[in-house]
């Protein structure tokens, strides 16, 4: 089996408990790192979106977390070649 293994992520939760009463766990694709794994952080109401197909028509096409703006918002994807 390929993969990198175990290695530590920064975030805000590891189970959807975590999050709080209705809130959930998810793991952020960055705008970092070729677009890699970047953390895990809870999704609230002050989320911009939910997934990527919220995004669309909005000039970005992921949703992933904002370490700045602590929050869920719309990105533009980064990939490496």
């Amino acid at each position: 089996m390929g993969g990198d293994g175990n290695r530590c992520v920064p975030g805000n939760c590891h189970v959807d408990a975590d999050c709080g009463p209705g809130g959930y766990c998810s793991p952020t694709y960055g705008t970092e790192n070729c677009g890699g794994l970047s953390g895990y952080y809870c999704h609230t109401p002050t989320d911009q979106c939910v997934n990527d197909s919220d995004c669309a028509g909005s000039g970005y096409s992921v949703c992933a977390y904002s370490t700045t703006d602590s929050r869920w918002e719309c990105q533009p994807e980064v990939l490496c070649e």
